[in-house]
């Protein structure tokens, strides 16, 4: 990664604690989660009570300036919130832009059930294209492996 990834995610374990003490919430920290099949998956940067999540950016100062300006959740990470809810079922979703010398933009997002229908659309066009690949690769290689111990 770059030295700007790098200092976003040093920063993010900043805004985390920064997050629960400002909001008085708890962020439960979690992995990769998938849907019930586990077939599709998301990495939320935490999970608030049982209906909320929480994604953090800590964009250069420049970026971040732009999205206070704007005052919404910058367009690049609005499919990445409502994937998110898609995943987890959630209805709610808080994307955090946090910088240590200028106010947070903190933005309430509630799920789109447009958007939720779009993503089942083209996510299981995607898996049913990926497993016709898979079967493909597969059969290439003599049919699916063994396991020989």
């Amino acid at each position: 990664g770059s030295f700007m990834m790098e200092q976003g995610n040093i920063m993010e374990e900043e805004a985390v604690p920064w997050y629960e003490f400002e909001f008085n919430a708890q962020v439960e920290r979690v992995g990769f989660i998938t849907t019930e099949d586990g077939r599709i998956g998301c990495s939320p940067d935490g999970l608030l009570g049982s209906d909320n999540g929480l994604e953090i950016k800590c964009p250069a100062m420049h970026t971040h300036v732009r999205y206070l300006m704007e005052g919404t959740v910058p367009k690049d990470y609005i499919t990445q919130v409502q994937g998110a809810m898609f995943v987890t079922g959630r209805p709610e979703w808080t994307f955090v832009s946090y910088s240590r010398f200028l106010p947070p933009l903190v933005v309430a997002v509630r799920r789109d059930e447009s958007a939720m229908g779009v993503l089942s659309d083209a996510l299981g066009e995607f898996v049913e294209k990926l497993d016709d690949a898979w079967k493909r690769l597969l059969e290439m290689n003599g049919g699916p492996p063994t396991n020989q111990e």
